[in-house]
């Protein structure tokens, strides 16, 4: 059957407006055939609107298929004769199409998708962003990944933190989440942290707000930092003794040469000092 001879079919059989017998059972509740879905699952509502309208003649079917597809796509697939059934010609247009997901596919399993709140479901959702949304830009699939977070984010100081992300890449928002994934492992029970800085990681603030950021200082663990300068800081004495009797501090030019005794934690250390030269504990 050719196309003409499809056309031809289709003013005499389906178009003319006296023929209401045809009319009824033609299925017209399955939309023509578009190529971003999978031709299998196509075929099952098309299909399925030929048992909702007992439509049983092959020779109807295989018309109505062909109509569906559409005459552009007829000029691409193998063509078929009078007296193939609607059966054979189905299975080799199955064969002709590819028999992977179509990107219709890869969405529908994005909507159904919560994610495994771990470094390897990060991952499988950003795949699937991919997949389901190949042409949008990397900021547009940052976003849809910023909805799938939100299915599964419960803490509150993450969910504010994720509003300054709206601009990123889908990259940018990955490794920023792998972050959150490491500082809370177990999901839910422990996303109950403090307000916690990206930028300089102290607790209490968030980045857009961070006042290091701010200055221009480069981002890093300035917790750390602080930690290791307070234990290399030399110790400074609140008290020292003298014959037991108690000298505030103030300058090392204020104490003469002599033994002196400081307490600490109910400990007496005798220290050598001089003024102007380093302390010598003994």
């Amino acid at each position: 059957m050719n196309i003409r001879e499809l056309s031809s079919i289709s003013n005499t059989e389906i178009m003319v407006a006296d023929n209401q017998s045809t009319m009824s059972t033609l299925p017209w509740n399955t939309p023509p055939y578009d190529k971003k879905v999978q031709f299998k699952n196509w075929l099952e509502i098309l299909e399925t609107d030929f048992l909702l309208h007992d439509l049983e003649d092959d020779r109807k079917k295989k018309m109505i298929l062909r109509m569906k597809l559409g005459v552009e796509l007829l000029a691409e697939i193998p063509t078929t004769t009078d007296n193939e059934s609607y059966s054979a010609y189905k299975e080799r247009l199955i064969e002709h199409f590819p028999k992977g997901k179509s990107q219709e596919d890869y969405q529908y399993m994005l909507a159904a998708t919560s994610m495994e709140w771990s470094v390897k479901g990060l991952e499988d959702v950003v795949s699937l962003i991919k997949k389901a949304h190949p042409n949008d830009s990397s900021i547009l699939q940052g976003a849809v990944l910023l909805l799938q977070m939100r299915k599964v984010v419960k803490d509150l100081p993450l969910l504010r933190e994720m509003e300054h992300w709206k601009n990123e890449t889908i990259h940018e928002i990955k490794d920023r989440m792998e972050k959150e994934i490491h500082r809370m492992p177990h999901g839910r029970q422990h996303q109950k942290r403090k307000m916690t800085c990206f930028h300089c990681n102290f607790p209490g603030h968030v980045e857009a707000n961070c006042d290091r950021k701010r200055r221009g200082l480069p981002p890093g663990d300035y917790v750390k930092k602080k930690e290791e300068e307070r234990r290399i800081k030399p110790f400074v004495k609140e008290e020292l003794q003298t014959n037991r009797i108690s000298v505030p501090l103030q300058s090392s030019r204020e104490i003469t040469k002599g033994n002196l005794q400081y307490q600490k934690s109910k400990k007496r250390v005798s220290v050598l000092m001089d003024s102007g030269s380093d302390f010598n504990v003994i």
